[in-house]
């Protein structure tokens, strides 16, 4: 099945085709459908203006990537590829066929010399860590590192309570008091019979009355300053140390690295 779809080849039409090395070749032009499903079967390249002839690829190995269709093959293998003839008429199952095997043998070619090459690199990269063993020794050794983290150092913790304390506050009181004031007269009365009378006159006094008022009289808070400090880690590291010991009399000495 075709990685491209029949969208993108209309929407790419006349735009630029990309070999395998990313170097524009020619340009999008018919397409050709299967006759199942009508999917996008094979692309006519247009190679007019960039020194070659048209060329019928399949698809199934084509990509559409930024503004172009970018396909693995180079421009010698496009010229290679069967000649097209009638570009208009339909292909038919031995033109089919033709290009299908032309294009076959190009990929098994290139995964051929793929294997190659890649059996060619893991041997020389044996070879060349078999020598290297033989001549090479590597000294380590360890370096000390040191990171940070918070931990817990600590609390503050703010409490308040309730005490009860004695409060004494002078209040003035006002009281009523009654004054007895007597005037003499002199006057001869009519109709006034002589007996007993007592008259009552209320008095008045003020009496403390006790309330209690919550006044809030101080607000708490707690900020958090940071302190920097010296601290010395102490601790061991392992470092590799390389004796050099001439083996035979060859008039050297042992030597410490």
């Amino acid at each position: 099945m075709a990685q491209v779809s029949l969208e993108q080849l209309r929407a790419l039409r006349g735009g630029p085709v990309y070999d395998s090395a990313g170097r524009q070749v020619g340009e999008v032009g018919e397409i050709w459908l299967d006759e199942d499903g009508g999917q996008p079967r094979y692309l006519k390249i247009a190679r007019d203006a960039f020194g070659g002839r048209a060329a019928l690829v399949p698809l199934d190995d084509a990509r559409a990537e930024g503004d172009g269709i970018h396909v693995p093959y180079s421009p010698a293998e496009l010229d290679g590829s069967p000649d097209l003839g009638d570009v208009d008429a339909d292909l038919d199952d031995a033109r089919q066929n033709e290009i299908l095997g032309y294009y076959g043998n190009l990929r098994r070619r290139d995964d051929a010399e793929i294997e190659d090459v890649a059996r060619t690199h893991v041997t020389d990269a044996d070879v060349s860590v078999a020598r290297e063993a033989d001549t090479a020794l590597t000294r380590s050794e360890e370096e000390l590192v040191v990171g940070k983290e918070s931990v817990a150092a600590g609390a503050v913790r703010v409490r308040k309570w309730v005490e009860t304390e004695p409060v004494e506050l002078d209040v003035d009181l006002r009281r009523e008091t009654a004054r007895i004031s007597r005037q003499p007269i002199d006057e001869t009365v009519t109709g006034v019979e002589i007996g007993e009378e007592e008259i009552e006159i209320p008095l008045r006094a003020e009496e403390a009355v006790v309330e209690k008022h919550v006044v809030a009289k101080e607000r708490i808070t707690v900020d958090k300053d940071v302190e920097i400090e010296s601290a010395t880690i102490t601790e061991e590291v392992r470092r590799e140390r390389v004796d050099v010991e001439d083996v035979g009399d060859t008039g050297g000495e042992d030597r410490g690295y």
